[in-house]
């Protein structure tokens, strides 16, 4: 976590195209953005399955034609024990 970005607790999983409701999308980066210290910070959002949907991205850049995308890559272990958990908790997989 920086002090130069503000990142939501949850996921912005609104930008999936398969979940997409243009309404909600405004509601939760209005939202987001009235946390921010516009002269600052960034907004920063953590969904790592946006990068492999062509249309989430064309979503992104309809509500955010300015936007920036930076990318972050962890370290492939630690990055594959988080998706364990998640893919857990979500019922995804089981332990077996």
């Amino acid at each position: 976590n920086s002090p130069l970005v503000y990142g939501p607790k949850y996921e912005f999983s609104f930008f999936d195209s398969l979940l997409y409701d243009e309404q909600i999308v405004k509601l939760r980066l209005r939202d987001s953005f009235e946390k921010i210290d516009n002269e600052r910070q960034f907004l920063g959002f953590k969904r790592p399955t946006l990068l492999g949907d062509l249309n989430s991205l064309k979503l992104v850049h309809r509500h955010l034609p300015y936007a920036r995308i930076l990318i972050v890559l962890r370290e492939r272990v630690t990055r594959s024990e988080s998706a364990y958990w998640w893919y857990l908790k979500d019922s995804l997989i089981s332990r077996g």
